[in-house]
């Protein structure tokens, strides 16, 4: 046995295995906390000419909508769907600012009154709080 020639340990390979486990197990916290700040909001409307579904989730700043729009006096036409994708500022109570510079209407303001602990309705546009710019949406 020579003496400059160092005996190989066990405990490294150990702690690398221990610190491997560690880090996955923190990936995976991050993930889950990550995950559980986003909100999925879902509402439909109905008046007598048109009928409408909206999906928002949002996550963050961002809101990621899918609107349906159909005829309710044309059973037999197809719906019309929307995909809207925007960054939000809050302005004020229950109102926020919707922003996307690729969208047609670049900009939008939003207003949310709560019904109860999962459900709002939620009017967009600056015009008057009508039927036609409305979406009632519950917490999913």
């Amino acid at each position: 046995m020579n003496v400059f020639i160092p005996k190989e340990s066990n405990y490294f390979p150990v702690n690398k295995i221990f610190l491997l486990i560690i880090l996955i197990a923190v990936n995976i916290c991050i993930y889950i906390a990550t995950q559980s700040q986003s909100s999925r909001w879902i509402g439909t409307v109905e008046i007598p000419s048109h009928h409408w579904f909206v999906n928002t989730n949002q996550f963050m700043n961002t809101l990621d909508s899918n609107a349906t729009y159909f005829s309710l006096k044309d059973r037999l036409s197809e719906g019309k769907s929307i995909h809207f994708h925007y960054d939000f500022e809050r302005i004020g109570d229950n109102k926020i600012l919707v922003i996307n510079e690729k969208m047609q209407t670049k900009i939008r303001r939003n207003r949310s009154y709560y019904l109860d602990d999962q459900c709002s309705l939620m009017f967009s546009g600056r015009d008057k709080m009508t039927v036609y710019n409305v979406a009632l949406k519950c917490k999913y």
